[in-house]
């Protein structure tokens, strides 16, 4: 609702300090005394709108590598060292994000989505979709139907209409 703006410059670059209220922390479930009650990104440009806008897409990116690192995947645990190595596991793990968020997303098209006293999720769409995907996919014979279904369902679906 509020929020307080200064302009500075640095090598001849014209910069906004924003300070808005952290609405993410409400959002995200996170306890009243946790998390700070303003965020303070650094931008060019000057629209609040846009500033928030963006950060909140930078928050959403950040909620990705979280999954990935930490809570559901822990692809720090490979400690992979080689670049094309690295490259090959996200893209892998993007994808099976990706096949996460899908089942979470169609799991909540038939069962009633729990939530907090606050209004946020019990459970996150990626949780839902990432458990229910290792209940199905035991063999890398799954797995590899689980892709193909993901890539071509919708294709063939285009094709019948």
């Amino acid at each position: 609702k509020g929020f307080f703006q200064c302009a500075f410059t640095y090598k001849e670059q014209l910069f906004y300090l924003t300070v808005l209220p952290n609405t993410a922390k409400k959002r995200s479930g996170a306890k009243p005394n946790t998390g700070d009650d303003f965020v303070v990104p650094l931008s060019p440009v000057q629209d609040v709108r846009t500033v928030s806008d963006y950060y909140r897409k930078r928050w959403n990116t950040e909620t990705f590598f979280g999954h990935i690192k930490k809570n559901g995947f822990n692809l720090e645990d490979l400690n992979l060292k080689e670049r094309q190595k690295v490259q090959i596991m996200m893209g892998v793990v993007a994808l099976a994000y990706s096949l996460s968020i899908r089942e979470g997303l169609q799991i909540e098209e038939i069962k009633i989505v729990n939530l907090k006293k606050h209004g946020a999720r019990a459970v996150s769409v990626f949780r839902n979709g990432y458990d229910k995907l290792q209940t199905r996919i035991h063999r890398l014979t799954d797995l590899i139907l689980t892709i193909l279904n993901f890539i071509i369902k919708p294709y063939i679906l285009i094709l019948k209409t």
